[in-house]
């Protein structure tokens, strides 16, 4: 009788740590995007080539660094 009363002690205390670990590594994420979210409409680089602005269907535009990629 004592082992079973250990064994049920020792399997909630398992179950437990198991939900509380898993709690913890669920952690939300904000991510934003960088690019459009939708169709790119247009793209155009500057006199010096060194920009490319993009305008799109999500009524945004963006410039872009043409040689990194970095907006």
């Amino acid at each position: 009788m004592q082992i079973k009363k250990y064994f049920h002690i020792l399997s909630l205390l398992i179950f437990f740590t198991s939900i509380h670990l898993t709690k913890a590594q669920v952690k939300p994420e904000l991510v934003l995007p960088i690019g459009h979210t939708d169709w790119i409409n247009s793209a155009e680089y500057n006199a010096t080539g060194s920009r490319i602005v993009t305008a799109s269907r999500d009524n945004t535009a963006r410039i872009w660094d043409a040689e990194s990629g970095d907006l």
